[in-house]
């Protein structure tokens, strides 16, 4: 087969590099300071089970020296006995390390286990913050080394440097899950020299194509489909369009295969129409309908073939595009099934000012939250709410994330951080059990670091203290029912783009997800809702059914509405390349409750109008 490509510029290589850090693997030739005789009886004296959740020693749990280190083994567990099994490691003279000569923790492990285990090490300064932090996973018989170098956490540098003289713990861990892990702690020792930076993986790279060109037909021929670095990121489209030649004597139909991780099996689309030899066609591969284990930012290669040998098929070009669709012009006016509905909440944004009668937009529950999912660690990448990223313009609300310098909701006592953001939730002034729940929305277009939502959270009401009991998804003993559910209509985490959505629906571990690709309407904006009846849940976007669940623990408690964009997400963290300011815009918000289902705690709530009703 015949390929045209263009050729890459490989100046851009440098700048890629600074996008992707990954955890070093490798053994060190440096000094280095044995913390603890992992193969000693002594070393028990240095070390302390750490489990967070409900049981503090579960049964099964082995931790001892052994002939090559430390063996350990952590037993199976129903979901929710425990989370993150693991243990601190303490000097063994005095209170505390000096590490400030090292650059460098390293731990070489062997995971002896039938499951993949997911180590992570810590080094704690007792600053009271995660200071270092760095994670792996090793498969089942092999033997991996890894490094925490001092001032980073994931590979990201921290705005709160770790006192290297102070260092009172190496805390060790299992990310949590029901399996059982068994594994040896063969060497942990300081390494390396002070200053020290995570190196480079340029495998990890994402890697971008100018206007969304992958190859034209004014190039070179080259017949190679790889990136110039790294993997191709084709996120911010929902489709690959290909023009293809046949020069062959027979049709043939031809066959997209995209590579999601190197060693997987590929992803593979079969176009729907044959090329008849002598001529050009244009063949489209959508990512929609796309298996859900697809990720369109993180494609290693490209193949297209045909379904016999003997064909001379060209690629002319192949470009990654956006296609839109027609919205039904039912959406926005009704539920989507039939009953006796009435709209409860209708808000356009048409306004000159926000109604804090119906909307907050500061509020410190996020905060907490956010530093942990950022994954960073890190309380300067905290996003501060303000009320200068809350604009209405064009009958729209427009939250925008802004990298600039500020304190916590406008006030002058409040945490300081340098990424400007804002929220809007009707918590404590508005709620509802039940009902049909729809919002249009445009999604951020950054490249990588933030997160936007569109949620519905339980509110039991002032009368429930504390306010971590008031919004818990847990049945409470104030419960009248089955308990409380968070119905996440909608995450994005911008490094997968704006065109593929997370649905989940939550009750202390997700009942039910969805993260499928999407066509927005012609203005780029995507008509989201929820459908929430009792013991059922049903997601729709753009009309179209997303997600749905009849499970007897979907909860019965009111619930507030609540929009978001933060920094960070799941493992989707960074903010370099992004070019800020970018906006999550809400069009409209409308709910509706069935006749039969309505009761007199739905609906607005007394308050003062303060913009921060969180506070209250």
């Amino acid at each position: 087969m015949h390929l045209l490509t263009r050729f890459w510029h490989w100046k851009c290589l440098a700048q890629l590099l600074l996008l992707s850090a990954v955890p070093v693997l490798s053994q060190v030739n440096a000094p280095s300071k044995s913390l603890i005789d992992l193969t000693s009886a002594d070393a028990m004296k240095q070390l302390t089970p750490v489990l967070y959740g409900v049981q503090t020693n579960p049964k099964g749990t082995v931790i001892q020296p052994g002939p090559k280190g430390l063996e350990v083994h952590f037993p199976p567990h129903q979901p929710g006995d425990y989370d993150h099994p693991g243990f601190t490691i303490v000097p063994k003279e005095g209170k505390s390390w000096d590490l400030s000569a090292y650059g460098h923790m390293e731990a070489k492990v062997t995971n002896i286990g039938t499951k993949v285990l997911p180590f992570v090490m810590q080094v704690e300064d007792g600053s009271g913050g995660l200071n270092n932090l760095e994670s792996i996973d090793i498969k089942p018989g092999e033997t991996k080394v890894l490094k925490v170098i001092f001032g980073y956490q994931y590979q990201y540098e921290s705005d709160s440097p770790i006192n290297l003289k102070n260092i009172i713990n190496i805390f060790i861990f299992c990310w949590g899950g029901p399996d059982p892990h068994d594994f040896v702690i063969e060497e942990l020792k300081a390494a390396g020299t002070p200053g020290e930076k995570p190196e480079v993986d340029p495998a990890k790279v994402r890697y971008r194509p100018q206007g969304g060109v992958i190859l034209s037909k004014d190039t070179d021929n080259v017949t190679n489909l790889k990136p110039p670095v790294g993997m191709w990121d084709f996120s911010q489209g929902n489709e690959l369009r290909v023009r293809l030649r046949n020069k062959g004597k027979s049709a043939v139909t031809p066959v997209l295969e995209l590579m999601p991780t190197q060693g997987d099996l590929p992803f593979t689309w079969r176009s729907q129409h044959s090329i008849q030899p002598g001529t050009d066609a244009e063949t489209t591969f959508s990512f929609v309908g796309a298996d859900a284990g697809f990720n369109s930012d993180s494609v290693h290669d490209i193949s297209i073939t045909a379904a016999s040998d003997t064909e001379d098929l060209v690629v002319e070009s192949m470009v990654i595009d956006t296609a839109s669709e027609d919205i039904p012009a039912s959406l926005g006016s009704k539920p989507p099934v039939d009953g006796d509905w009435t709209l409860t909440f209708d808000e356009e944004f048409t306004a000159p000012a926000l109604d804090y009668k119906k909307w907050n937009i500061y509020g410190a529950e996020s905060l907490p939250f956010n530093y942990f999912w950022d994954r960073n660690h890190n309380p300067r990448h905290i996003v501060h709410f303000s009320k200068d990223n809350l604009l209405l313009a064009d009958g729209k609300a427009v939250l925008r994330l802004d990298k600039k310098t500020g304190r916590l909701n406008d006030d002058p006592n409040g945490a300081e951080s340098d990424y400007a953001s804002t929220l809007l939730t009707t918590y404590g002034k508005w709620t509802q059990r039940y009902g049909y729940f729809e919002a249009r929305i445009k999604l951020p277009s950054g490249l990588g670091g933030l997160w936007s939502a569109f949620s519905l959270v339980p509110d039991r009401g002032k009368s429930v203290l504390p306010k971590a009991s008031r919004i818990s998804v847990a049945k409470l003993p104030v419960d009248s029912g089955v308990g409380g559910t968070e119905f996440d209509v909608m995450d994005n985490y911008s490094v997968q783009g704006p065109y593929r959505l997370n649905a989940t629906v939550m009750v202390n571990k997700p009942l039910g997800t969805a993260s499928p690709y999407i066509k927005p309407d012609k203005d780029g904006f995507i008509t989201v809702g929820l459908l929430w009846l009792p013991g059922q849940a049903t997601v729709y976007y753009n009309g179209k059914q997303a997600l749905h669940l009849d499970n007897p623990r979907i909860g019965d408690v009111q619930a507030s509405i609540k929009f978001d964009l933060l920094l960070g997400g799941v493992n989707k963290l960074r903010d370099e390349g992004l070019a800020f300011p970018d906006d999550f815009t809400v069009d409209y918000v409308r709910v509706w409750q069935r006749k039969d289902l309505a009761t007199p705690e739905d609906g607005p709530k007394p308050n003062t109008g303060d913009p921060n009703e969180n506070k209250n």
